[in-house]
């Protein structure tokens, strides 16, 4: 078996075997800049059995002053986050990211749902890779 990083004529491969997979959602996009490593397995014919990649996503926090009245913090939110938004976008973001703590999210999830953000379906996992 050897592990290496993908090349260019390797994406038809990858793409293929993300079509057997039967996932219910378009291909990403690996000729995308966004995805900053690609790597496969193979068996050693030259043929990817397996790969990985890795896209750049952006995770959010928000600081807020608990001090403000909460009508001029929302609508201080409100211009942040559409300029945030603009700006993400400008430097070649496909999406952002908020993980909101869970005492949180009925309030808050309410309030980013209502602004265009959506609750992913599927389960969050990390791992530090230091």
């Amino acid at each position: 078996m050897l592990v290496r990083k993908a090349v260019p004529s390797d994406l038809p491969e990858m793409l293929r075997m993300y079509g057997e997979m039967g996932l219910d959602y378009d291909p990403p996009n690996l000729s995308s800049p966004l995805f900053l490593l690609k790597t496969v397995a193979e068996n050693g014919r030259g043929r990817p059995e397996m790969a990985a990649a890795l896209r750049v996503t952006a995770e959010t926090f928000l600081f807020v002053n608990r001090n403000d009245p909460p009508a001029h913090a929302a609508r201080m939110f409100m211009a942040l986050h559409e300029e945030t938004r603009k700006l993400a976008a400008n430097l070649g973001l496909d999406d952002v990211h908020a993980w909101v703590p869970p005492e949180l999210e009925q309030k808050f999830g309410y309030q980013l749902k209502r602004i265009g953000w959506k609750k992913q379906l599927w389960p969050s996992f990390s791992r530090e890779v230091r």
